[in-house]
């Protein structure tokens, strides 16, 4: 699909013929790759579905200096800054904070809703009957999170640590495809998650983030936002990967039963 992609260089503005250095991923959502034109290292997608609403989201952001720059968008088809990821250490989570702030601001008029439990749904039909039972256990914490009543805000809602790069001087964020209005808690408790936070570190993280949200540290929506979170994930791999995917990743069904036991849930062993 890159290499299809790449004949068509010369309507993309490229001064000259581009070659693909490697291929940077080529998963469920797209295709991605390393291209480099003259001394010029640019990212080259090829989407597979979510295309507009993506590019929408990644416009705006790259205004807002929170994504790469967007240097070219059509027919499936994305251009992007390349930038040189630097990995995440404690010391970003003030920047990290600050970017997921910045994302956070975005005109919900603009942006369709995010359904979790219609997102759960449609992964369930792949699932075999032991992930119907951990669904049915997990309704309730998936219910409350829903029903919490905090004001919802433009989320990225796919906020792994491979989608946050971290330069010299800032947070940004890529893979938009899931962007939509959301409970802000999804992205806190996605960072708060994948990025393996302590209490402590959680407490600075959400104090960087909006000034008196530290005091939420202890609140059950911390636990309730990780929970719809990872079993989202979970959903998602096992209906691309497969059910053996459970088996594999074993450890993660203990983090969740982990975060379930804190709101009183008791998963099927």
């Amino acid at each position: 699909m890159l290499n299809q992609a790449l004949t068509k260089w010369s309507d993309w503005g490229l001064a000259e013929k581009p070659t693909l250095v490697r291929v940077l991923e080529d998963g469920q959502n797209h295709h991605t790759g390393l291209i480099q034109a003259g001394d010029k290292k640019l990212v080259l997608k090829v989407f597979k579905h979510s295309f507009n609403r993506t590019i929408e989201a990644e416009y705006w952001a790259s205004e807002l200096l929170i994504s790469p720059r967007l240097y070219m968008a059509a027919n499936n088809t994305a251009l992007y800054e390349f930038i040189d990821d630097q990995g995440y250490n404690p010391k970003r989570l003030k920047d990290l904070a600050d970017t997921l702030s910045l994302a956070h601001q975005g005109d919900q008029k603009r942006f369709s809703e995010f359904d979790l439990i219609g997102f759960c749904d449609s992964y369930l039909v792949t699932a075999e009957a032991e992930i119907h039972q951990w669904h049915a256990a997990l309704m309730p914490a998936l219910l409350e999170f829903t029903q919490d009543q905090t004001p919802s805000t433009y989320c990225h809602n796919d906020l792994v640590v491979e989608n946050c790069l971290f330069t010299n001087n800032s947070v940004l964020l890529i893979d938009w495809e899931f962007a939509q209005t959301n409970n802000p808690w999804f992205d806190l408790g996605a960072i708060i998650y994948y990025f393996n936070l302590t209490k402590s570190q959680t407490k600075k993280f959400l104090a960087s983030y909006q000034h008196g949200w530290e005091s939420k540290v202890d609140r059950r929506i911390l636990y309730t936002s990780q929970v719809a979170v990872l079993w989202c994930d979970l959903l998602w791999s096992m209906h691309v990967m497969g059910n053996e995917y459970q088996n594999k990743h074993a450890d993660r069904f203990e983090q969740l039963r982990g975060l379930a036991l804190k709101l009183d849930i008791t998963l099927p062993t």
